[in-house]
């Protein structure tokens, strides 16, 4: 009997239970009458005043917690929906804007290209485009002595007046226009060479024991020269010396191998025309006249695959220790200029004395000094460099700074503290390149991954100021980090040779 009492009671307790839940889903539960009415509301105003509120519930025989939280889940969908099409827009206006982006960039480069190549053509004289105007013209009617460039048609010898003054006039433009894209630091003038402000150096492309290269790096290299070119860098450092062991001379033979392959899968046929390689030669004790300079010369045309070197550079000057030698060193650029292998050529590691020296050596000769390689950076800004840097501009050299970021001192090991970042947010090593390119020099810092690549490429299209330039120095000047001159540049005093 107790048991059956028991038993009962339970089941009145669960029975109560269930009832009770009934009713509170029932409190909770709004009719369609009620969610229509809420709707129609929510349209006209989304977020209601207490009083509004109030006024609601006893309209719908509701409690106005219910209409409060009805409407605060309603705003919440509502707001989540229009955050998903504003999304959805704003990722729309993107893609149009990344396509168009892209569209322009690639005609910008197309355009450079083509600038590049109107340069190149427009700089080399042509015979019998000279008027000189004491000697009078054919009908002695000119009286302007004009120089014209050489056109694009080869096989026309004689020009009419009015051909000469629209090719002056062109040139004129052109001229103009690489002065405006030079301020805007998207050429810069190298000898008769237009090229990109900065180029990629490729010492580690081949350096086993320096730079830890293997071969299966190569597919990545291939990639950085791409990811190069289709961002307007045309110069490339490299030299008949880099490369370790049985690689040696692999710098150069990656290079030709790249060219090829980018020719290749991009269909621009022409792109081995408008990159610039920058060689140089070393001064082994066993180059000890100019026609081994010239062979040397005809290897490198050979790993590159190319018919015309851009820059041949002496690697550095023996005037340290064999005197005797640099006079074939300087012969040996003279015959490669001479014999059209090269388009230009330049020094490396040459003190300011030296500098001097060679650059009215080749002149004398016919033979500009285009450029002049040198340790280039904040943590080396030391009197030589300096010197040096004033020579060049006084001469018109072109300087080219390697080791810009200080052989990785300048790539984030020193606080802003200690060199202070640029504007925009910009990295220490983009910092680090810009200020060499805002110095007049062209930075060409090692790449061998695509990072660095990507990494030194956010140092271009941007200029940093003239207070940031002074803070830079100041806090360069402050640091404990310096970098050790390079032991085969040249001093400051003098040595001479007969």
């Amino acid at each position: 009997m107790l048991g059956d009492a028991q038993v009962l009671k339970k089941k009145n307790k669960n029975k109560n239970k269930n009832n009770n839940n009934n009713n509170n889903n029932n409190n909770r539960r709004f009719s369609d009458e009620q969610i229509k009415s809420l709707e129609s509301l929510f349209k006209m105003e989304n977020k209601l005043e207490p009083r509004k509120k109030l006024e609601m519930a006893r309209e719908l025989g509701l409690h106005p917690r219910q209409v409060a939280i009805w409407f605060q889940n309603r705003r919440a969908r509502w707001k989540s929906k229009q955050v998903e099409q504003d999304y959805t827009t704003l990722k729309a206006d993107y893609d149009s804007l990344s396509d168009r982006f892209e569209s322009l960039k690639n005609e910008k480069h197309a355009l450079l290209q083509q600038l590049r190549n109107l340069c190149n053509q427009l700089k080399e004289p042509h015979e019998g485009s000279k008027l000189d105007l004491e000697s009078g013209s054919e009908n002695g009617d000119t009286n302007l002595e004009l120089n014209s460039s050489r056109p694009l048609e080869q096989d026309m010898a004689i020009y009419s007046d009015e051909d000469d003054l629209r090719k002056h006039k062109q040139k004129q433009e052109l001229d103009e226009n690489i002065m405006e894209m030079e301020e805007a630091q998207e050429i810069v003038k190298l000898g008769p060479m237009t090229v990109s402000p900065m180029g990629f150096g490729t010492w580690a492309w081949g350096n086993q024991l320096l730079w830890g290269y293997q071969e299966s790096m190569d597919t990545e290299l291939q990639q950085i020269f791409n990811l190069a070119i289709d961002n307007g860098i045309n110069l490339f450092d490299t030299a008949d010396s880099y490369g370790t062991g049985k690689l040696n001379g692999q710098s150069e033979k990656l290079l030709g191998r790249f060219i090829g392959a980018f020719e290749e899968s991009s269909g621009q046929a022409k792109i081995r025309d408008n990159v610039v390689i920058a060689t140089k030669f070393a001064a082994y004790p066993w180059r000890l006249t100019p026609n081994q300079f010239v062979n040397a010369c005809r290897s490198s045309l050979d790993r590159l695959q190319i018919e015309q070197i851009g820059i041949a550079q002496l690697h550095w000057s023996t005037a340290n220790y064999a005197p005797l030698q640099e006079r074939a060193l300087w012969d040996g650029l003279v015959a490669m200029y001479e014999k059209g292998l090269v388009r230009a050529v330049g020094v490396s590691n040459y003190g300011p004395k030296q500098l001097i020296k060679i650059h009215d050596y080749l002149k004398a000769r016919g033979v500009p000094l285009s450029s002049a390689q040198v340790q280039f950076s904040l943590l080396s800004m030391g009197e030589d460099q300096m010197e040096i840097k004033n020579v060049c501009d006084s001469l018109g050299i072109r300087v080219i700074s390697y080791s810009p970021l200080g052989l990785g001192m300048l790539t984030g090991k020193y606080t802003s503290s200690n060199l202070p970042r640029g504007p925009r947010g910009k990295s220490i090593p983009q910092v680090a390149i810009n200020w060499c390119i805002c110095k007049g020099t062209i930075p060409i810092p090692g790449v061998k991954s695509v990072k660095q690549a990507e990494e030194n490429l956010g140092a271009l299209g941007w200029k940093l100021r003239g207070n940031e330039l002074d803070e830079l120095e100041y806090g360069a000047s402050q640091s404990s980090g310096k970098m050790i001159q390079n032991v085969f540049q040249t001093r400051w005093y003098d040595i001479s040779f007969k």
